[in-house]
């Protein structure tokens, strides 16, 4: 027999059908945009964890962090063609670094000079504020044990980029000290980078750095650290 009441059901539009459907593929879109986002924040943690927890010459600044800090000697250094050797001063500073909770940075902020035969000790540098960046014993090269004329130092002493941190990203000081750490003083200031140094002769040595997007060349005697000359390098043309 006829049933009336299926003939009175509407029959089913399209539109709702297609609505049905396009409601389903954008649920389904965010569910991955979710699970993406979810996954995007668990990578970030690994790679937070994977990084090495301490970072080296790196001094923090900024007044309004947090920042635990404790200095300790490190191993004792030997120096060729002296009676003196020398100990590192590290800085290991503290801090809080996002997701990874905390993490730690190691720098060299002072060396102490210890003459052996007589006994005497004394620090490079006044007081612990600046990051020694790199030091560069100026000695002959080859084979053999070459006693070392003189040191250079990069020293970082002011946080020219302001990013609250002394790095090697900074403007560095140039010094300059006898092997045992006399006559220290420096020798240029406000200086991008130390492009190389070399010995030339038992008496001098040549320096090349950056300034400014420009080149200069410095000789330097390596008995009193006093500058010698200075020339930039010449430019090419186009």
């Amino acid at each position: 027999m006829f049933d009336s009441r299926a003939s009175s059901e509407p029959p089913r539009s399209g539109f709702f059908g297609l609505l049905s459907r396009f409601n389903a593929i954008v649920s389904a879109l965010f569910m991955l945009a979710m699970l993406a986002g979810l996954l995007f924040v668990v990578f970030q943690l690994v790679l937070e964890w994977r990084r090495p927890r301490v970072r080296t010459d790196i001094v923090h600044v900024n007044p309004d962090e947090e920042v635990s800090e404790r200095y300790e000697l490190g191993m004792m250094e030997s120096i060729e063609g002296s009676a003196s050797v020398r100990l590192p001063l590290y800085s290991t500073q503290e801090y809080a670094y996002g997701y990874a909770g905390s993490k730690s940075s190691q720098s060299v902020r002072n060396l102490l000079l210890f003459d052996l035969l007589q006994g005497r000790l004394h620090w490079l540098l006044p007081d612990n504020q600046a990051l020694i960046y790199r030091h560069h014993s100026l000695q002959p090269e080859g084979p053999g044990s070459k006693p070392v004329r003189a040191f250079l130092y990069e020293l970082i002493e002011r946080d020219s980029n302001q990013d609250q941190r002394l790095t090697g990203e900074d403007r560095r000081t140039l010094a300059f000290s006898t092997p045992e750490g006399e006559k220290f003083h420096r020798l240029l200031e406000e200086v991008d980078s130390l492009v190389g140094v070399s010995l030339i002769d038992s008496q001098q040595a040549v320096l090349v750095w950056n300034r400014d997007g420009k080149a200069q060349i410095t000789w330097l005697s390596v008995t009193d650290g006093q500058i010698l000359r200075e020339s930039p390098v010449p430019e090419v043309g186009p």
